[in-house]
């Protein structure tokens, strides 16, 4: 009995060192993430109000406005990044339409 005790000692102590690698590599791999999550997260802090504003600038968009962009026969740079990006964000190809 006394042998069978020793051996389950030798045993428990085995997996209890096994458990402790697994809990370090575990406790590792929490600081990791957590250093990619704080990273994220200072990121989407400066990209949110950017999204918002471009957001608020498209919903003040008319069907006048973009129908007055369509009319352009030589539009500006400028002109084609914004409808570029109306297409991106409407998800639409941006394919100019010949009359």
């Amino acid at each position: 009995m006394m042998e069978q005790m020793e051996k389950q000692k030798i045993e428990v102590a085995k997996e209890e060192k096994i458990a402790s690698a697994e809990k370090s590599k575990a406790e590792e791999a929490s600081t990791i993430a957590a250093g990619i999550k704080a990273e994220c997260d200072k990121a989407l802090a400066e990209v949110i109000p950017i999204y918002e504003a471009a957001l608020s600038a498209v919903k003040q968009l008319s069907g006048s406005d973009v129908t007055e962009m369509k009319s352009m026969s030589n539009p500006s740079d400028t002109v084609r990044v914004v409808a570029k990006t109306l297409c991106l964000f409407f998800d639409v190809k941006p394919d100019k339409k010949r009359g």
